[in-house]
């Protein structure tokens, strides 16, 4: 401190920390999970300073480091891990599509933000006590969820806050003799979601879980695979498992056929359905399926080309008004690629050296048909296609 030498503050890998005696106690003035990397004290007002953070961006206090307020202009640079459009009542005018962007490893700073137009953000950290959120989706009662390591969450617009909520239902003998339910709070990690007409399904290191009153309570409807990856179109559901390859089922999880990638082992980054075919970005390239609508069990791959290079691809997204618009986004090269016949031929559409770093992680068409890409390190990139 300028103007009392007594005062120091000390920025930590474990949050802010203050001494008013030259070093004999110190007092920690923030969040443990708070990296601080500098401190910036306004000489003419000591009670005015600003941290730089790892994560958080630039956080500001006016009373001494009793409370902060964050200051940046739209992300900082975030780890962007899920990307979501929704129609969000009571937070944009007349219904308008807005764009939903999760940001991990942020804490109490971080969470789930919310834009109308991709350029102005506003933060919605409130009730997810510091979770790292891994999955979102709209629900097909039209509220907002959160899949995060530590359990699900749902949106309540006229709060503006985060609740956590579902129980897992277990059929068990009740003392009776009678077979019932027990419900417990459904605490487990969610990777992603599905959602078909009225039903719900979550990806879970337990296997696929299936709701059918958006999320309040659920079962199980497959083995107890390590769920990563999941995407649906009308009746058909896919998941990507960690060991128990391709995993297709024809009516809503009630029977499923299992189908192999060429290549073993190979981790599924994303999987979306144009309604017969699958595509899966994967690290070891973009696959498409043959017609895996009427018998999954004859299903088979071909690694695409066709202007993607073989390699890395972080992500694959079909356009919902035209299916044979299809966008790719390899890690061979960091450009994003679009295909406009169905996954024939891609071309593509950034070029490299466009001035993001960190390496791209999600792409998404949010409002007004806006192509955006999620990085690791660097925020969110748009473009207008």
């Amino acid at each position: 401190d300028p103007a009392h030498a007594a005062v120091v503050y000390a920025g930590t890998t474990e949050g802010l920390w203050k001494t008013t005696n030259g070093g004999e106690s110190w007092t920690q003035m923030t969040s443990p999970t708070l990296i601080v990397n500098e401190v910036a004290i306004d000489p003419g007002d000591p009670e005015h300073m600003v941290l730089a953070t790892d994560r958080a961006g630039l956080l500001e206090s006016r009373d001494g480091a009793k409370t902060f307020q964050p200051i940046n202009s739209g992300f900082s640079h975030r780890q962007i891990w899920r990307l979501e459009t929704w129609t969000a009542p009571g937070t944009a005018p007349g219904g308008k599509k807005v764009l939903a962007a999760a940001a991990r490893h942020d804490k109490e700073y971080g969470g789930v933000f919310l834009s109308e137009d991709g350029q102005n953000w506003r933060g919605l950290p409130e009730g997810l006590n510091g979770a790292d959120v891994i999955s979102l989706i709209v629900g097909p009662d039209g509220t907002l969820l959160a899949g995060a390591t530590d359990g699900l969450y749902r949106f309540l617009t006229d709060k503006g806050t985060w609740q956590g909520f579902g129980r897992l239902l277990t059929l068990v003998t009740l003392p009776s003799g009678r077979q019932g339910y027990h419900g417990d709070p459904a605490s487990f990690p969610i990777a992603d979601f599905a959602v078909s007409g009225r039903a719900l399904f979550a990806a879970t290191p337990e296997g696929v879980l299936w709701s059918t009153d958006s999320g309040l309570t659920w079962q199980h409807t497959s083995p107890s695979w390590n769920v990563e990856r999941m995407a649906s179109v009308g009746k058909t559901l896919v998941a990507a498992t960690a060991a128990d390859g391709i995993q297709i089922s024809l009516n809503n999880g009630g029977k499923w056929e299992a189908s192999s990638l060429p290549f073993a082992p190979i981790q599924v980054q994303r999987l979306a359905l144009d309604g017969k075919r699958i595509y899966a970005a994967t690290d070891h390239g973009l696959f498409r399926s043959s017609d895996a609508s009427v018998d999954p069990s004859t299903v088979r791959w071909e690694l695409l080309g066709h202007g993607v290079p073989t390699g890395a691809v972080y992500d694959v997204l079909i356009d919902p008004n035209d299916a044979r618009v299809i966008y790719a986004g390899s890690l061979v090269n960091d450009r994003v690629y679009v295909s406009r016949d169905g996954g024939e031929n891609f071309e593509a559409m950034i070029d490299e050296g466009t001035g993001y770093i960190g390496r791209p992680r999600r792409l998404s068409l949010g409002p007004g048909g806006r192509l955006y890409m999620a990085s690791d390190h660097d925020g969110l990139f748009s473009r207008v296609p």
